[in-house]
């Protein structure tokens, strides 16, 4: 009997450790939710006020093609302690209250500012 509620524990213990989302090179990109609401406000401290009208338009690299048509927003003209998170990308998880989060989709548009 002690063997057998033993495996269950196991068992259970495992089953937390499952994969949750796709694998990364599978294709299927996790969703971000747009923050079209971020208040400027909110970005102040990391020097993003200002590119709160620029959500879901997209960021181009140093290299990259300019858009023919339609907004963008250059690399260069982002704070200089900005990073940009695509789908399926790892991140550090400490918190720096001056630098700007930018998520990005993959088509790299922005679809969700912060700081940290």
């Amino acid at each position: 009997m002690r063997r057998l509620l033993l495996s269950a524990g196991l068992l259970a213990l495992l089953a937390g450790c499952g994969q949750t989302s796709a694998p990364m090179g599978s294709g299927a990109a996790p969703s971000i939710p747009v923050n079209k609401a971020a208040a400027a406000e909110d970005l102040v401290r990391c020097n993003g006020e200002g590119f709160v009208r620029y959500v879901g338009v997209p960021v181009v690299r140093p290299g990259d093609r300019i858009p023919e048509e339609g907004a963008y927003v250059s690399w260069e003209d982002l704070p200089v302690k900005t990073r940009i998170l695509g789908p399926g990308i790892m991140a550090t998880m400490d918190y720096v209250p001056d630098r700007l989060n930018v998520a990005v989709d993959r088509d790299g548009r922005i679809r969700r500012l912060y700081c940290g």
